[in-house]
This record gives C-alpha cells, sequence and structure tokens, in this order.
C-alpha cells in the first residue's frame, strides 16, 4: 500500500502527509512481525526445552522404578532361600 501511495504522491494524486502516516504504519507493522517472529522463537526454543526435560524425567523415572524392581527381586530371592530354609529344617 505504501509503494502505491508512494507512486500517487509522486504524480500528486496523493498528501504528504498520508504518505507519512502510510509509512509510519508500515514501519509499525514490520516492527509487530519482527517481534512475533522473536517471541515464536524464543516459544520454540522453550519449548524444545521442556521436551527434553520430560525425556530426561521419564528416563530418570525409568531408572528410579527399575532399581526399585531389581530391589524387590533380590529381596524376594533371600526370602525364598529362607523359607527354603526353614522347610529342610
Amino acid at each position: 500500500m505504501y509503494e502505491k501511495r508512494a507512486q500517487l504522491n509522486s504524480r500528486g494524486y496523493a498528501s504528504d502527509l498520508q504518505l507519512l502516516e502510510d509509512k509510519r504504519q508500515l514501519n509499525a507493522a514490520n516492527g509487530d512481525i519482527k517481534n512475533l517472529k522473536n517471541r515464536i522463537l524464543v516459544s520454540e526454543t522453550e519449548i524444545e526445552e521442556y521436551q527434553s526435560r520430560l525425556i530426561s524425567l521419564s528416563a530418570s523415572h525409568h531408572d528410579d522404578a527399575y532399581e526399585r524392581l531389581a530391589q524387590i527381586e533380590y529381596e524376594k530371592a533371600q526370602n525364598h532361600e529362607i523359607i527354603q530354609r526353614i522347610l529342610l529344617r
């Protein structure tokens, strides 16, 4: 729109004031676009960070669960041995 208004202005069909207002609006819109693009990049980075945290927490949770399972299996084997000794008496 600014470019069309500039053409009209150069031919004398649009005022300088209107051309300046259009340029101001164009600059404001371009600034908004840059701001939004930056916010999108920041948001995407934050999403990636949280996804990494989720993966890490999930792996940690699995490690804890397997460690607890191994402990329970060890205790079960010990209990089985004790029961066998008692039964053999």
